[in-house]
């Protein structure tokens, strides 16, 4: 049970996301950019990781409230 989540969780988008964009935050800031180029990088990669996992989010919790089902999904049920 534990390995299908973690096989789960280690294949979402979202988490994905999470990571590159706190890698890259990271790398910003050793980068040796000025403070303001850094800093606009650094806001413009937050916001769009998290506009992408909200968005995201908001589309799953509709898929599994309403059922909706893309081509090419199995039925889970």
């Amino acid at each position: 049970m534990i390995w299908e989540d973690l096989k789960k969780r280690l294949t979402s988008r979202k988490f994905w996301v999470s990571v590159i964009g706190a890698i890259v935050v990271v790398l910003v800031n050793f980068a040796g950019l000025e403070e303001a180029a850094a800093t606009l990088i650094t806001y413009g990669v937050v916001v769009i990781a998290v506009a992408y996992i909200l968005g995201e989010s908001f589309v799953d919790m509709f898929r599994e409230k309403f059922g909706i089902k893309l081509p090419g999904e199995e039925d889970k049920s």
